[in-house]
């Protein structure tokens, strides 16, 4: 069977659910002149800009549980909502978000841009109590 923009798509995703996500795999998604757009924070222009990002991310990451509410394909288009169970720093929450993919004709992302409410995550972290409290 070969492969669809939903199947990467959905292996892109399950990339970031093992206990160390592989960013060379993870990067290996990404077209070479892909644009990737992390929510409110930045925009990563060209593959190696989004591995240094994607680095950063992973770093960061503790554990990570990817759950799809809803999937839309339309041509070389998905877009995902989901929640994602993530532990960073010792803290466990959910992150529900948006990711939008958009494929090249190769199956590789050409734009990946992520909605989620970084207030809402910034308010979690400063309700939380620090693991030397």
């Amino acid at each position: 069977m070969s492969e669809t923009p939903e199947s990467v798509a959905r292996k892109f995703l399950a990339g970031w659910e093992t206990p160390n996500p592989n960013l060379d795999e993870l990067v290996a998604f990404f077209a070479e002149d892909a644009v990737f757009t992390d929510g409110p924070q930045s925009e990563y222009r060209g593959v190696q800009a989004i591995r240094e990002q994607l680095q950063t991310m992973t770093a960061m990451l503790g554990s990570l549980t990817i759950h799809i509410r809803t999937l839309v394909v339309n041509g070389n288009c998905v877009m995902v909502e989901r929640v994602e169970n993530v532990e960073v720093q010792g803290h466990p929450f959910d992150i529900p978000g948006v990711v939008v993919f958009e494929f090249d004709d190769e199956l590789r992302i050409k734009q990946l841009r992520e909605y989620f409410d970084q207030h809402s995550i910034m308010e979690h972290f400063a309700a939380t109590p620090s693991p030397a409290d």
